[in-house]
């Protein structure tokens, strides 16, 4: 619980003010008593001093006795003794007794002042035996022919107590006003401080809360208003360095939840801090399956728990390429990286997850492709120098033979162009400043153009071209010749693959949104495992087949980057021993 600031300042006030009156009155005691102390020997020797013009010893003797009756209330005794220290007169019967009986050794003094001539009077305090007081003893020398001197014994400490007692009640009043007043100003003296104080303490309260907004007023030209205005400093530079450090982290932020890596943070303890999106897709978890879980439960799977820990514990970074296998076998690059504090002190550790699965397909299919370009531009080089070699060798002489090797030198030679056509065709297609121009143009009439193009061809294969469409004209911006070779690269495998006797369809129809394309044959088929390839170069599904009716591989993959380019969808639908169907999508 906290103390109010109130009693801070009023609790230690009054007891200052408190302590202080104590204090004071103890030094006014002390002070009081000294003062009547000697109040009293002025007053004694003022008494003594008249004896001086008095002649006689009855004249004395009848002066001390109204002195003794003046003081008869106070208990002081009145001697005369002679230089042997007998008494010659008392005031009182028995009073030379009684200071026997009270005092001890007072005699002593007598006799030091009968021998010390040059004094007229002298003093000594001497504590009762009676009371335990203190009592003024006075001896004063008389001018007489015999020597005598007078010794008064008054009980100083006693009138001083009694005179202490009347004035207690008056100083326990001074006191207990003095406390008030203390009380008082502590108060006033608090709410003078209070209030600015409250605030402060409000606006530090709010600005502890996020609210940069306020500033602090205090109507005062003192240490306050010189608090307020370095706190309104302060506030401002934190509100400053708030919105840097909160742009700065929107900034880191983005960067992270739009990196393609994956990015993992782990604390000394080996729990998981932060994942960005990236680290969530290539473990296939949520955010909160991995929050705050230990990294050998998240990691320790792929094998990274050993050297998570080498970093954690020894500062050493790692970098290797792993494979993870989730939903999908993915192939990542993984590297380990400790994080040290100000103090050189390792912290936390960063693990950076590098999906290369793609790098790592597009390597091969770059390999394969540099294979099969080599075995495509091979087998007709490898035909056409071997009868190329035997006829400029003369080993023929039936100029029949030496046609129908010049036949083939041809015909590996059109396969070869073709090739070579097609990859430049591509290439070109592929290429990120390839644009194409694009009209308003009729998709039914360029499917008819090519459909009776290839009837020929169709005919001497037994086979038949159909074309259906469900208006006459249909109207798309489109780059005619790519829609051509689009059309003709269809058509011409789906003549290739089907079965002799069979019907080719060529639909064109427009809806409401959007215009399908599609090419349908009932030939061989294309099994389940081979249609996510089939767009790929020199990708084929029947290889020997293939080569044989003299296609290059590359005709699906022209099909599939035109139709992208036109934005379209390209699709397929095929049944092994049923046949296949070529969808193409336009959104008008």
């Amino acid at each position: 619980m906290t103390r109010s600031f109130r009693w801070t300042i009023v609790v230690p006030l009054t007891v200052l003010i408190l302590v202080t009156s104590i204090i004071m009155t103890m030094l006014w005691q002390y002070w009081y008593e000294i003062d009547m102390e000697e109040a009293y020997r002025d007053q004694w020797i003022a008494n003594l001093g008249n004896v001086e013009y008095l002649n006689t010893e009855a004249e004395v003797q009848r002066y001390l006795t109204n002195i003794s009756k003046k003081y008869a209330d106070e208990d002081v005794i009145i001697n005369i003794y002679d230089r042997d220290l007998q008494v010659v007169w008392e005031a009182k019967p028995q009073n030379h007794k009684q200071l026997e009986q009270q005092f001890i050794a007072f005699s002593d003094y007598l006799s030091d002042f009968m021998r010390n001539n040059s004094n007229e009077h002298m003093f000594f305090k001497k504590k009762s035996m009676k009371d335990h007081k203190e009592h003024l003893m006075v001896i004063y020398r008389l001018s007489f022919d015999v020597p005598q001197f007078i010794l008064v014994s008054y009980p100083m400490e006693e009138m001083i107590d009694n005179k202490l007692n009347q004035k207690f009640l008056l100083l326990v009043i001074i006191m207990i006003v003095f406390t008030l007043l203390g009380v008082i100003v502590g108060f006033f003296i608090w709410r003078d401080i209070s209030n600015p104080l409250k605030k402060i303490t409000s606006i530090a309260g709010k600005v502890t809360e996020g609210q940069f907004e306020h500033r602090v007023y205090v109507n005062r030209k003192d240490e306050f208003d010189l608090l307020a205005t370095t706190l309104n400093r302060m506030i401002q530079a934190i509100r400053e360095k708030v919105t840097e450090l909160s742009d700065e982290k929107s900034k880191l932020e983005g960067v992270l939840n739009n990196m393609l890596s994956g990015v993992i943070l782990i604390n000394q303890k080996g729990q998981v801090r932060y994942t960005n999106p990236s680290a969530e897709r290539i473990l296939v978890a949520s955010k909160e399956s991995l929050i705050s879980r230990h990294y050998s439960d998240v990691l320790g799977p792929y094998g990274l728990q050993e050297f998570i820990e080498d970093a954690l514990q020894r500062g050493e970074f790692y970098r290797d390429q792993i494979k993870i296998q989730t939903s999908i076998l993915r192939v990542v690059e993984v590297s380990i990286v400790p994080i040290r504090n100000i103090n050189r002190l390792i912290h936390s550790v960063i693990v950076v997850i590098h999906d290369i699965s793609d790098i790592k397909r597009l390597e091969q299919i770059r390999a394969e492709f540099v294979a099969n370009v080599s075995h495509e531009l091979k087998t007709p080089i490898t035909s056409i120098k071997g009868f190329a070699e035997t006829i400029i060798d003369g080993v023929i002489d039936d100029k029949d033979t030496t046609l129908e090797f010049t036949n083939i030198i041809y015909k590996e030679s059109d396969r070869l162009s073709k090739l070579v056509h097609d990859l430049l065709e591509l290439s070109k297609i592929e290429s990120s400043v390839y644009a194409i121009e694009k009209h308003n143009e009729d998709l039914v009439q360029i499917a008819s153009d090519v459909i009776k193009n290839l009837g020929n061809e169709a005919t001497k294969s037994g086979k038949s071209l159909k074309f259906e469409s469900n208006k006459e004209k249909i109207f798309h911006f489109v780059n005619r010749d790519r829609m051509k070779q689009v059309f003709i690269n269809l058509i011409s495998n789906a003549l290739t693959y089907s079965k002799e006797n069979s019907t080719v369809y060529t639909r064109i129809n427009e809806f409401d949104n959007w215009i399908v394309l599609e090419v349908e044959d009932n030939g061989i088929g294309i099994p389940e495992k081979d249609l996510p390839r089939i767009f790929e170069r020199f990708y084929r599904v029947h290889k020997d087949r293939s080569r044989a009716s003299g296609g290059t591989g590359l005709g699906l993959s022209i099909v599939k980057h035109i139709v992208d380019i036109h934005n379209g969808n390209l699709e397929v639908e095929s049944k092994v021993g049923v046949g296949t169907t070529f969808r193409i999508t336009f959104t008008k």
